[in-house]
């Protein structure tokens, strides 16, 4: 940890990771767990209405409302890697099957579970293509000038770089994109742009 002084002689600290607005800034899947264990104290406090004998719908509607939104908070802006998206989508599975009170030792498969609803990687995908694609149009916005932005200060480490924001996006529309700046030019088209985001494949459960 390092001070600097800011331009009105304000001594800052310069940290590695923040908390902004409910998020962890600098690491994806640090956020994540933070977000995991909120998420299944939000779960373990409504165990009574999970053993119910309410209908699935409900118990859907309150799963999503009440924990979902807990687990992906933010979720759009996170650098999901294969690794990552593999965590949530277990650890979502099986929150979901606890809300609709769904033993392991029954031997339900995943897609009896989910039923209509996709994986939560999928939704994080599509979330995320929306934000980018809304960022891209709104010049105006701050976060316009940072969408594609990379970090080139520093040493770089050895082994496979860390994926990027721009990455995972071009990762999202491997067979669209090649560039970033040809995904700027499609992003610039609302109708395409969405087109494109309905078209992607789901996972299946």
């Amino acid at each position: 940890v390092v001070s600097t002084q800011s331009t009105g002689g304000k001594v800052l600290e310069e940290v590695e990771d923040f908390l902004y607005l409910g998020s962890w800034v600098a690491n994806s899947e640090k956020d994540f767990l933070v977000r995991r264990v909120k998420a299944w104290k939000a779960l373990n406090q409504m165990n009574n209405i999970w053993k119910s004998s309410m209908g699935r719908a409900i118990k859907v509607r309150l799963f999503r409302a009440t924990v979902e939104v807990i687990l992906l908070y933010g979720s759009e802006t996170w650098t999901v890697t294969k690794t990552l998206a593999k965590k949530i989508n277990g650890y979502y599975s099986r929150m979901l099957r606890a809300a609709l009170n769904i033993s392991w030792r029954e031997k339900v498969s995943n897609k009896d579970v989910f039923l209509e609803l996709p994986m939560a990687s999928d939704r994080l995908r599509t979330q995320r293509l929306r934000l980018a694609g809304h960022i891209a149009r709104h010049k105006e916005l701050a976060a316009e000038a940072t969408l594609f932005w990379k970090p080139k200060r520093g040493i770089a480490r050895r082994g496979r770089p860390e994926l990027t924001f721009p990455d995972i996006l071009l990762q999202d529309l491997e067979d669209v994109c090649t560039s970033t700046t040809e995904m700027l030019g499609v992003m610039s088209d609302r109708e395409l742009w969405r087109s494109i985001i309905a078209s992607r494949p789901m996972m299946s459960p």
